[in-house]
């Protein structure tokens, strides 16, 4: 059966060709206001443009080939034809239903979407697909915390640089997702790459003699999951590794913070064998994951 998902790898890998070969509407946009970036412009132009655009259009591809793991995919391009984006909503439409719908889906508290498609699929059957945007001057930003983020969201990445060239990428936000977890000062954040997005296209999509070919790398995207689903131990890793490597320009500013307590620890362990014990127990008990 052809689903919704299976219109929208063919019709976000032509939506970023087209804004790829075409730029002017995008160049003509304000990312920043003062000194902050602001993505408003951004979000209308993309509700524009998809609800001007909201099927896929005929072209040299035929039918779209998704490869997870064992299993294959194949569905014919007149199958997702019946497809339509019948709306594009931004934040301030949503009805409290929709946010309903939304909140339902979300591991922590509400945020909106920057984008809500009501897609149809040509015989009364209506969803809803939340599009996160991302815009970068240069490649790494902060993605969203970690108790917001949907692997399996979509995601629209732009990339505008001082030089005023404009690139954009479309795909699953796990695949934007870097290995990097910056020290949490608040609720985590993973680190998400426009480069990081780009190079899973290039390495896991082509179009080759009428098929769009998606192969999609099991193992990899289970890797990713785990920053979400086990960042705590991801941390402790990282910090265990931290200590045994020796200091080194340009890193982290809380390394040797981390260097010293660890160091203290050790410390007050070495004069009292016996703290050792009671601070496994104590910290076993008041932990969920144990690192």
């Amino acid at each position: 059966m052809t689903t919704v998902n299976d219109f929208l790898f063919a019709y976000f890998y032509q939506l970023e060709c087209e804004i790829n070969a075409d730029c002017r509407g995008l160049a003509s946009l304000r990312f920043q206001s003062e000194e902050a970036n602001t993505d408003e412009e951004v979000k209308a132009f993309f509700k524009a443009y998809i609800t001007s655009n909201n099927r896929l259009k005929a072209s040299e591809v035929e039918r779209l080939v998704i490869n997870r793991g064992n299993s294959t995919l194949e569905v014919s391009m007149n199958d997702l034809a019946q497809f339509s984006i019948s709306r594009v909503l931004l934040p301030s439409e949503l009805t409290d239903e929709m946010r309903a719908e939304i909140a339902a889906t979300k591991r922590s508290v509400y945020t909106n979407p920057d984008l809500y498609l009501q897609v149809n699929d040509g015989d009364s059957h209506i969803d809803y697909i939340s599009v996160e945007l991302k815009t970068t001057k240069t490649n790494q930003i902060p993605g969203s915390s970690i108790q917001q983020v949907n692997p399996s969201e979509w995601v629209i990445f732009v990339r505008h640089t001082d030089r005023g060239v404009i690139e954009v990428a479309c795909g699953f936000y796990i695949n934007s997702i870097t290995e990097r977890l910056p020290f949490p000062d608040r609720s985590p954040r993973p680190i998400i790459a426009f480069d990081t997005l780009k190079k899973w296209n290039r390495e896991s999509r082509c179009v080759d003699n009428g098929t769009l070919r998606y192969t999609i790398d099991t193992e990899a995207e289970e890797s990713r999951i785990k920053i979400l689903n086990n960042w705590e131990q991801v941390l402790c890793d990282e910090w265990l590794e931290t200590i045994q490597k020796r200091p080194h320009a340009a890193e982290k500013w809380f390394n040797n913070t981390i260097r010293m307590y660890t160091l203290q620890l050790l410390k007050r362990v070495k004069a009292n064998p016996q703290l050792a014990d009671e601070l496994i127990s104590s910290l076993s008990d008041s932990t969920t994951h144990s690192c």
